[in-house]
């Protein structure tokens, strides 16, 4: 490689890696340094002068001898071709995987929750660097690789090579032997995006998504509000036909996906999240932040959901614990309630409040 080739080669360099040149220079610099040591001791060592204008450059030994340290030149073409020791080269791929994964950290440090399209490139199973055990997929994004770990992947979602694939960031490292970026599929963030994408109304900030409860690859429950009376918030976010929502359940491989009308009234905020089911009446006590609901013995199984599903995640969207009782069960607690009246008038009105007959 002569000194034209050799610039030539780090333009090319410098635009590939959107590493600068100085940085470029430095890990050169370390390379023929080590192989430079490899010949002459520990104690020598080289420096690199460049003339871009001119595209020429010398290298420089410093050697330590018996009157003290003297540094001559050395042949170009003969550094160059230590470049082709095998030390030489790891060191230089070192030093330019350290400021590629700088200029990664640096890009992505501030971009937690973003969503982020890529290709997934691998497929891998394995347990990487003392994390768990698992599935990893490692996706290109287009300047940069990341990794979605095993516990961030949707249960029963099938990942193969070159296929798209959307997902959230939730973390950027400048650890060594792992993509950089962590991203996640199961983040409830995730949600929020792809409604920010899907409805006009979220970006512009005319629909505001408060609360956000998932069990990933079963169901979602989202609550939204809007900041113009005009606007219907759970219709801007079905949208026609249904049609926005369908995207964004396709996108996350059939998860049911329940979108519920937020209220500045705990009671009514209660009665909106547990949709489908049909409440008859919420009692919130703020001091034990729980709410007491009552429902028609039909709508009980619906109120509860399959294992439970429907109560728990209306109590992780309004973020209170959810007793749900029927109207037969409450008029047996109202009951007993009034037998204690004698025994302890405060606690009974308090539940006769709490389970009294519907307004």
């Amino acid at each position: 490689m002569n000194k034209t080739e050799f610039f030539e080669a780090l333009k090319i360099l410098e635009a590939q890696k959107n590493i600068p040149k100085e940085k470029i220079i430095r890990a050169i610099e370390d390379a023929l340094r080590v192989a430079y040591r490899d010949k002459k001791g520990p104690g020598a060592s080289i420096r690199i002068e460049l003339d871009f204008e001119n595209k020429d450059f010398k290298v420089i030994a410093i050697e330590t001898t018996e009157k003290g340290q003297e540094e001559r030149f050395i042949d170009v073409e003969e550094a160059i071709s230590w470049m082709g020791a095998q030390k030489a080269r790891q060191v230089f791929e070192e030093r330019i995987r350290d400021f590629e994964l700088e200029n990664i950290y640096m890009k992505f440090k501030d971009k937690k929750f973003e969503l982020v399209t890529g290709t997934i490139k691998n497929i891998w199973r394995g347990s990487l660097q003392n994390n768990e055990s698992g599935l990893y997929v490692f996706v290109d994004l287009g300047d940069a690789e990341a990794i979605l770990p095993p516990k961030e992947q949707i249960i029963g979602e099938v990942y193969k090579r070159n296929n798209r694939i959307r997902a959230v960031i939730i973390g950027v490292s400048k650890e060594k032997g792992i993509p950089p970026i962590t991203i996640s599929r199961t983040h409830p963030k995730l949600i929020e995006r792809l409604f920010e994408l899907e409805v006009p109304e979220i970006a512009e900030g005319i629909v505001e998504i408060v609360s956000v409860a998932r069990e990933p690859g079963f169901r979602t429950k989202i609550a939204v509000r809007s900041n113009d009376p005009s606007v219907d918030p759970t219709g801007a976010c079905v949208g026609p036909k249904g049609q926005r929502v369908k995207m964004i359940v396709k996108e996350l491989g059939r998860e049911k996906i329940d979108v519920v009308a937020w209220d500045k009234d705990p009671a009514k905020f209660v009665a909106n999240a547990l949709s489908p089911a049909k409440v008859k009446k919420v009692v919130v006590d703020p001091a034990l932040e729980k709410a007491y609901v009552i429902v028609p013995e039909d709508q009980l199984s619906l109120a509860i959901g399959k294992e439970g599903q429907n109560a728990r995640l209306a109590a992780k969207l309004t973020q209170l614990k959810i007793d749900i009782k029927t109207e037969a069960e409450a008029e047996e607690v109202e009951r007993q309630t009034e037998t204690l009246i004698e025994k302890d008038e405060e606690v009974a009105h308090k539940l006769l409040n709490f389970f009294g007959e519907s307004e």
